[in-house]
This record gives structure tokens, C-alpha cells and sequence, in this order.
């Protein structure tokens, strides 16, 4: 129904159009609430860090499997404290750098090492670490 005063006009809305806009809204603001405090990631259709999160581990995942080959040849895995040593002991896969542009950690020795990134948040030892040991 429109309704004209001089010359605006105006329409009136109904009751159930009124209704389902603010239940659009409220549904809105849950979504964006439970993202927000929830531990979880929030779906990847609105948050992209998943599958790079993803991808990025399972490169890490075939480093590692380098490393444990190294370790059968060897005896021991790439000794050190960073990812130089991997490419010393010509792992070269090894990636110095996260998607984040946060540095990779490495620690290796005897036939132990772990092989770490901060993760999305770009903050040590928080859950979004991706962390792989071995040995």
C-alpha cells in the first residue's frame, strides 16, 4: 500500500515484512557472534585461512617425511636449531617462511625434531600452531 504526500511517496510495510527483516538481521548478527567467540574457524565460504591452513601442513607433512627418510639413511635426523639445517643436509623443501610470512622453526636432534609454525595468528604456541614431531 503507497501513500502520498506532496510529492514523496511513501509505502507502508506490512507487519510480515517487517517480521522478516528483523529476523534477517538477527540471524546476522548470531553468525558473526558465534564466529567471533567461538574457538572454531569460521566457515571457509567466509574465511579463507582453512585451506591455506591446510595446504601449508600438508607441505610441512612431506618435509617431514624427507626428514625421517634422512633419519633411516643416517642414523640421526638434520641436527640444529633452525631451517638451515634442513637445507644444509639437502632437504630442500623445506620452507623458511609461513603463508603468514612467519618464520618456520626446526629443532632436531638424535632421531627426534619438530617442525613448527605460528600459524594464521602469527603467535607462538597458541591452537592455531602447526606443529609436526617426529622420532
Amino acid at each position: 500500500m503507497t501513500q502520498r504526500i506532496g510529492e514523496m511517496t511513501f509505502r507502508k510495510r506490512t507487519a510480515g515484512a517487517f517480521l522478516v527483516a528483523v529476523l534477517a538481521a538477527i540471524s546476522a548478527i548470531a553468525l558473526l557472534t558465534a564466529c567471533g567467540k567461538s574457538d572454531k574457524e569460521p566457515p571457509a565460504a567466509i574465511n579463507p585461512i582453512p585451506p591455506i591452513r591446510n595446504a601449508f601442513k600438508l607441505s610441512l607433512g612431506a618435509v617431514a617425511t624427507q626428514i625421517r627418510n634422512y633419519a633411516v639413511e643416517n642414523g640421526h635426523v638434520p641436527e640444529g636449531e633452525d631451517v638451515s639445517a634442513l637445507l644444509k643436509a639437502g632437504i630442500r623443501d623445506a620452507p623458511q617462511v609461513d603463508p603468514w610470512n612467519t618464520q618456520v622453526r626446526y629443532h632436531g636432534e638424535g632421531t627426534s625434531f619438530v617442525l613448527s609454525s605460528a600459524g594464521p595468528d602469527k603467535k607462538w604456541a597458541t591452537p592455531d600452531d602447526i606443529v609436526i614431531r617426529g622420532g
